[in-house]
């Protein structure tokens, strides 16, 4: 039986929220009955590359609309279509999916998925960034046929109120996040942290969206109590530098440890005593999910979706609250890990490929 063939319009595979969970579909989906590419822009060498390719998957590389113009990406994109015979497009580049989905109803593909993964597109937008978002809503919304989002408020964020929208949970390898006493040892001791550090976590771009200066603010408050602490900071991006200058100018880069991009999230999170998560917006927040499986207590903005809390262990606080604030209740807060039901969790890998896989086998007579 010939695989059934997915194009993933995604961008690039980083280690970001999207593109991991994207990762863990494609690591548990039935790989003999699906075959997955990935459309990337530019030449840039991804993460996630060359694992993809060890799985049987393919990276597929076109120039990103901005740089090719309207035209020449319509045509990359359709002979792309046309050469791999594709039965599936899986868009997942939230305003920027619109012209894909355009090609792929003119190429008449008859499965057009549109996939939220974030909220407040229109954060800080000026006004034509506006009337792009909005042009793009409308042509996304005609040309989709199925609408899938990571949270209720992604779900609104992108697709019309009419539309049968189905929210489905980004689901991880739960197990793969159990808490090691063994790993947290090792690597306290690799990062040269003593037993009384408290060390405060976080996993994300160096993106405004993740707010990371307001994360330093909190940490130099709660340095101000409790002077055992230290802060891991997980990722890349285009703030990196700036981050890394605030905390010299702060004089606490002894007290904050920058480990950039790395693979093995799951096991350095054994480290953390307590998870930080002050974004702007968020889709869902992955990472959150990762945190409470490893049993970390968690703080997130109230801006996070309350889906993400699957332990009733997230306390949530406003970003209008001072980082004075967040310091005292994460010092006031139980930090001993716990431990949740998996079996009861909905966001088990497992379930997520089984929902994803009845929206790929489902008969769209179109």
């Amino acid at each position: 039986m010939d695989k059934i063939k997915v194009l993933h319009i995604i961008g690039g595979m980083n280690r970001c929220g999207a593109e991991t969970f994207l990762m863990n579909v494609f690591r548990n989906i039935d790989r003999n009955r699906f075959m997955f590419y990935f459309l990337c822009y530019g030449d840039k060498k991804y993460d996630y590359e060359e694992e993809i390719e060890t799985l049987g998957g393919k990276i597929l590389r076109i120039d990103a609309l901005k740089q090719s113009g309207v035209k020449k990406f319509y045509k990359d994109l359709r002979n792309i279509i046309k050469k791999y015979d594709i039965d599936i497009i899986h868009a997942h580049t939230y305003f920027n999916s619109a012209i894909p989905l355009l090609v792929a109803k003119k190429e008449k593909v008859k499965i057009r998925i549109v996939h939220a993964h974030n909220t407040m597109s229109e954060y800080k937008s000026n006004i034509l960034k506006k009337i792009y978002n909005f042009i793009s809503k409308i042509i996304i919304n005609r040309n989709a046929n199925q609408f899938i989002a990571c949270s209720v408020e992604a779900g609104k964020s992108l697709f019309f109120k009419n539309k049968d929208i189905k929210v489905i949970e980004n689901g991880i390898d739960l197990n793969k996040f159990n808490f090691n006493e063994e790993k947290r040892k090792k690597f306290r001791d690799t990062l040269e942290l003593s037993d009384y550090d408290l060390v405060i976590g976080h996993v994300g771009r160096f993106e405004e969206q993740k707010n990371h200066k307001f994360l330093i603010e909190i940490f130099k408050a709660i340095l101000k109590k409790n002077i055992e602490c230290k802060l891991l900071l997980v990722g890349d991006g285009s703030q990196f530098d700036i981050i890394k200058n605030m905390c010299k100018e702060m004089q606490i880069t002894d007290k904050v440890i920058f480990l950039g991009n790395i693979p093995n999230v799951n096991e350095v999170m054994n480290v953390f005593d307590a998870f930080v998560f002050p974004s702007l917006f968020e889709g869902l927040g992955i990472v959150l999910i990762e945190a409470q499986a490893n049993g970390i207590q968690c703080f997130a903005s109230t801006e996070v979706p309350t889906e993400a809390n699957i332990s009733n262990n997230i306390k949530y606080i406003g970003l209008d609250k001072s980082p004075d604030f967040w310091a005292n209740e994460i010092l006031n807060t139980n930090l001993k890990r716990y431990k949740i039901d998996f079996q009861s969790c909905k966001y088990d890998i497992n379930n997520t490929v089984k929902e994803i896989i009845k929206i790929y086998t489902k008969d769209n007579k179109e």
